[in-house]
């Protein structure tokens, strides 16, 4: 049976908590490069279900093989944005998932009726940054040598996909 893509609750939190530090582990694609505290997995995933933001799991029988997770960024001024973020485990990689969680993702967003869904992904993940690309997602800026991980340097690109036109001009 394929693995299924499906809301979040509580109860995923230790399965959440396992992929996030394998991927993690991998020390390549996500900014941690251990494992967090599960108390700070709890603390997230109990921040973005009780704000009434994005997370979804992916579950292969019983298991959490990856999430992605969307939330509206809660300061004055910048609440018509959400920040994405996803993993998957190696071997559920370039099946089609990290697609399908896209597309609920900015359905997600659409519904919520935001205009930005606005992301960060290392220079060196290309895979990556095709998918977000044949979504629509743009380059709106990078931070280079962002970060210095075992001697070597990589860029983070900054992306975003523009989902509504805006109602009045930019400033400056």
């Amino acid at each position: 049976m394929p693995p299924v893509i499906r809301a979040g609750t509580l109860a995923d939190i230790p399965g959440y908590h396992a992929c996030l530090g394998a991927v993690a582990l991998e020390r390549r694609y996500i900014g941690f490069v251990a494992p967090p505290a599960l108390e700070k997995s709890n603390v997230w995933v109990r921040s973005l279900l009780d704000a009434g933001n994005l997370f979804l799991v992916v579950c292969d029988d019983s298991n959490v093989v990856g999430w992605c997770d969307a939330g509206r960024i809660d300061r004055d001024g910048f609440r018509h944005r959400a920040e994405l973020g996803m993993g998957l485990l190696p071997q559920f990689r370039r099946m089609g998932i990290g697609s399908r969680m896209l597309e609920q993702a900015i359905s997600w967003a659409q519904n919520r009726e935001l205009e930005i869904l606005e992301l960060s992904v290392y220079a060196s993940n290309a895979s990556a940054r095709r998918l977000y690309a044949r979504f629509g997602f743009a380059v709106e800026g990078l931070r280079t040598r962002a970060r210095k991980l075992d001697d070597l340097y990589d860029d983070i690109i900054l992306m975003a996909l523009h989902l509504q036109t805006p109602a009045t001009p930019r400033a400056g």
